[in-house]
């Protein structure tokens, strides 16, 4: 008989949970960052997830930057957390607020097909399974993508101990 492992562990898997808290300068460059960062997380994201997050981040990051009344010296905050059954991602800002120009219950309205601008709360209300606005202190838009990150090999679990 062999040296092996065994089959059960080769093949062993276990939930993975990330949890991803970054701040960045409120900088025509945050939205690039936070994409960035979210595309790190590629080994343990379905690929689709992966690049709905990407597109989703970018465009929330980018109108906290050009909506929110904030100077380069505030920050944007991405808080992204991940479990087998979701992607949870929120994106807060100590800006100004939707005030008048929040959007109705039901979601905001399909900006025109020329419209450069306009598309980031559309695409947030095609693209993720759930999401929503809280403000007070802050505004935080968040967004719930599912499902959320792979279960994690034995070699995964490995990596994330060292």
């Amino acid at each position: 008989m062999g040296r092996g492992r065994g089959p059960e562990s080769t093949t062993a898997r276990a939930a993975l949970d990330l949890l991803l808290l970054l701040r960045f300068p409120a900088s025509p460059e945050a939205a690039f960052a936070a994409r960035h960062a979210v595309g790190g997380l590629s080994p343990y994201l379905e690929a689709q997830v992966l690049a709905d997050a990407q597109l989703l981040v970018s465009e929330l990051v980018s109108n906290a930057v050009r909506h929110a009344g904030l100077s380069c010296r505030d920050g944007i905050e991405l808080c992204l957390r991940a479990s087998p059954t979701a992607l949870m991602v929120e994106v807060a800002d100590r800006g100004r607020g939707f005030g008048e120009r929040r959007p109705p219950h039901h979601g905001p309205a399909e900006p025109g097909f020329e419209d450069p601008s306009g598309w980031g709360l559309f695409l947030v209300e095609q693209l993720a399974s759930s999401w929503g606005i809280t403000e007070g202190t802050e505004v935080r838009v968040w967004f719930e993508l599912r499902p959320g990150a792979r279960l994690a090999t034995e070699r995964d679990v490995e990596a994330i101990q060292v």
